[in-house]
């Protein structure tokens, strides 16, 4: 019994460790290139910045505690999609690095015939052993190139694979972020019209908040009207994150 106790604790604390460090690929690429630490979230743990002072405090939207990190460009600039393409991949090659090492470490400081009695009786040794799949796992699913959808988006792998071939729909997403970080606003319904034909909800949900937003700024009720049938459409099949 409490050998399953121990493992599960293990498990969970492990999860949200891999978590972080998939998190912290991201945001190592993002500071070496030039762009600003805003927040880190990994489990229940949120490390911010307020008035430039790192903070850390406790997030309560338990949707995020599967990993979440954000830094900003310090300006506008044509490079800042290449530079994000490095960070969208930084965070699942940490994953595979360290889970790697971890294991190696295991099973180099134990002999082969008492390898499973050894992790089972050492915590520490247990923990970097489930540490060290999952981080593998959790790096190799992310950094596929093919459309496995997560919380919002898809996977790394696929949205850099799309930015690296300068997908409309990818780079639309990226422009829009890219506004909201120099509080500017969508000034014409080109800039959005590819987000709200997309096949995936999420991001077409995401198109109908932004002609909503733009057409209530320009005062055209009639289109402001249209898109919010339209998003109360497919409100209940998109993540709870966008509602």
């Amino acid at each position: 019994m409490k050998f399953i106790i121990v493992s599960l604790l293990v498990v969970i604390v492990s999860m949200f460790f891999s978590s972080g460090i998939h998190e912290l690929g991201h945001m190592i690429a993002g500071i070496l290139q030039g762009w600003k630490f805003e927040y880190m979230i990994f489990g229940p743990l949120k490390i911010y910045k307020i008035d430039e002072r790192i903070k850390v405090g406790f997030e309560k939207n338990m949707m995020m505690w599967g990993g979440v990190s954000y830094c900003t460009p310090k300006e506008k600039s044509e490079k800042n999609i290449k530079v994000y393409r490095n960070i969208l991949l930084a965070g699942p090659l940490l994953s595979i690095f360290l889970g790697i090492l971890a294991l190696l470490y295991v099973l180099c400081t134990m002999s082969i015939d008492v390898m499973f009695t050894t992790i089972i009786n050492n915590t520490f040794k247990l923990f970097l052993f489930v540490f060290g799949l999952q981080s593998i796992a959790m790096g190799i699913i992310s950094i596929i190139p093919l459309p496995i959808p997560t919380g919002l988006l898809y996977v790394d792998g696929y949205r850099f694979y799309r930015l690296l071939k300068y997908d409309k729909e990818e780079v639309a997403i990226f422009l829009l972020v890219e506004k909201e970080m120099f509080k500017e606003d969508i000034t014409s319904f080109e800039e959005i019209a590819v987000l709200t034909e997309s096949k995936s909800l999420n991001i077409r949900y995401m198109g109908y908040d932004c002609a909503i937003d733009l057409y209530k700024k320009k005062g055209d009720i009639e289109k402001e009207e249209y898109y919010k049938n339209l998003k109360e459409e497919i409100k209940t099949k998109v993540s709870p994150l966008l509602r």
